[in-house]
């Protein structure tokens, strides 16, 4: 195969030869008068990749889209597809992109796209590794730091929150005292490519703008310095870092007065790059997601169940709140884990809430969430400023009794927006209630009969279909949690839709219809005006207005 790349591109005018010993073939290339040899290295499963491109030269330009290895980087596999067939054709695009590549290198035509690498250059020279959990990069500022092995740290701008991380991720407990201070700079311009040694750390990072605190920074700490930088590439902002070795001083104590001549004498030492692993929940969302999630709600979820276990899940992942508080008395049981989002490793050692929490912070360290044991009936009765924190109030409950005590607590003006949430047996349906508007006596009457009793149900009289084991309090409603989950997904999705991103003020119903046509064929006493519906349907209606 390589002979046959070496007479297709001979062929099309190139210079080139196959290399036996080394398997390569190489090509001569001129470019505004420089002489550059490329050498293409056929990868193993070659022609279903593409050909790979090096050059081992060294330049007096800056050339972009080079790694490490001296690998040239022509195509974005994620974006161009290989055709096996073509792959004579597919190696001339090479070349002819490796031409325009440093083409554009020596006419600095593309300096930009240098920049916009920036990260990923520092990175492959990086030496040591820090998280950064919860900050504030709008300005300059001192962090925290915790040092975890010689080349990595953990950061943030709360030491609470830092030491609690800790003794969640490694199981010890440290205090301040563990920690040390971390200058945050942002800085307006960087070009990594000019930053080498210390005197370009204060040119392109820091600036007369931060001089001060870089100043009083240093002086402090000048044993072992770590310095992150927040930038905007024109491509969105970027996170690098610097670690500096004790200054030398020659003996001579380092102060406030003295630190700008000692920087001075330095200024040609040399630094350690540090790679920034940003784990801000905006971050995580916006690189795995579609950069729609806003966290900007503050949420209570009342009940820790099933039901409330996914929706807490949901309502994080969807982008509406990062910072989340969740109630339950209950402790965690083997007859829940098939339907709940936490599993056997948690069952009968933590209380629901808790288990959610412990869960959530897994996979999300960085967002606020917090179990607490205590019973929802407590709740109602702490003091009225209680829910005043919360924008959004979600009760997964499934207590009727419950249900409209939280509505009671809405009426009276101290919950800004409630949502009531239950499933009926078999998850034949499952229903929503969303209020955030007044109350009036249209939504009134939509949700409650002449007695007082609620009217939305699909199933007649549901009680007859739950289930019970032996013993006293064991009476449960039977569903799969598979269906749950799909329930909570297409609420939540219509609820994020049509209430959170308009932010209407309004009440809403919503219904979700799930095994319908198994209900029909098991005899399920289902009310007439809902027997005809299909499987996996989902309804909302407005209930405040005629």
């Amino acid at each position: 195969m390589h002979k046959k790349i070496v007479s297709y591109l001979s062929e099309q005018g190139y210079i080139c030869r196959y290399e036996d010993e080394e398997n390569v073939i190489t090509i001569d290339i001129c470019v505004e008068a420089r002489d550059i040899q490329l050498v293409m290295k056929l990868p193993r499963f070659y022609p279903y990749e593409f050909p790979e491109i090096y050059c081992y030269q060294e330049f007096d330009f800056l050339v972009p889209h080079v790694y490490t290895n001296k690998h040239l980087c022509l195509f974005d596999e994620n974006e161009e597809t290989v055709y096996p067939d073509q792959y004579l054709e597919i190696a001339k695009i090479s070349i002819e992109r490796a031409i325009k590549l440093f083409q554009d290198s020596i006419l600095k035509n593309n300096l930009l796209e240098y920049n916009l690498e920036a990260v990923s250059y520092w990175n492959t020279k990086a030496e040591s590794f820090a998280v950064m959990l919860r900050f504030d990069e709008s300005f300059s500022h001192y962090m925290w730091a915790y040092q975890m092995t010689k080349s990595s740290y953990v950061c943030s701008d709360s030491k609470i929150e830092l030491i609690i991380f800790i003794r969640k991720l490694r199981g010890i407990d440290i205090d301040e005292q563990d920690l040390k201070q971390v200058l945050f700079v942002k800085s307006d311009v960087v070009i990594t490519m000019l930053i080498s040694k210390l005197a370009d750390v204060y040119l392109w990072l820091i600036g007369k703008k931060n001089e001060k605190l870089y100043l009083d920074y240093m002086s402090k700490n000048n044993s072992q310095s770590l310095i992150i930088s927040s930038f905007n590439n024109k491509a969105g902002d970027c996170l690098l870092g610097i670690k500096i070795g004790k200054l030398k001083s020659n003996n001579v104590r380092i102060t406030r007065k003295n630190i700008a001549g000692v920087l001075r004498a330095n200024s040609g030492r040399r630094f350690e790059k540090i790679q920034i692993c940003d784990m801000r929940m905006k971050r995580l969302f916006t690189r795995g997601g579609d950069g729609r999630a806003m966290f900007d709600k503050k949420c209570l979820f009342v009940g820790g169940g099933s039901v409330g276990s996914y929706l807490v899940k949901a309502v994080t992942e969807i982008g509406i709140s990062d910072d989340i508080t969740i109630i339950d008395k209950d402790i965690l049981s083997s007859d829940n884990i098939a339907r709940h989002l936490c599993g056997a490793d948690k069952i009968l050692s933590e209380n629901k809430a808790e288990a959610i929490s412990n869960y959530m912070l897994e996979q999300y360290p960085t967002m606020h969430c917090e179990g607490i044991y205590k019973n929802v009936l407590e709740i109602i009765e702490e003091p009225a400023d209680f829910f005043d924190e919360y924008d959004i109030v979600f009760v997964a409950v499934g207590n009727c009794m419950l249900e409209k005590q939280f509505i009671k607590l809405y009426k009276e003006g101290r919950i800004k927006q409630c949502v009531l949430v239950w499933v009926e047996p078999y998850l034949v349906a499952g229903h929503v209630i969303v209020l955030n508007t007044d109350y009036t006596e249209k939504t009134n009457e939509y949700l409650f009969d002449e007695c007082g009793n609620f009217k939305i149900s699909v199933i007649e009289n549901s009680k007859q279909y739950m289930k019970s084991e032996a013993g006293c309090q064991s009476a449960y409603a039977p569903y799969a949690g598979y269906e749950l989950q799909k329930f909570i997904l297409d609420f939540v999705d219509l609820y994020h839709r049509e209430v959170y991103e308009k932010e209407c003020k309004a009440n809403y119903v919503i219904d979700w219809f799930g095994r319908m046509k198994w209900a029909r064929m098991n005899s399920i006493a289902i009310k007439p005006r809902y027997r005809s519906l299909e499987d996996r349907t989902i309804n909302i209606q407005r209930i405040d207005i005629e």
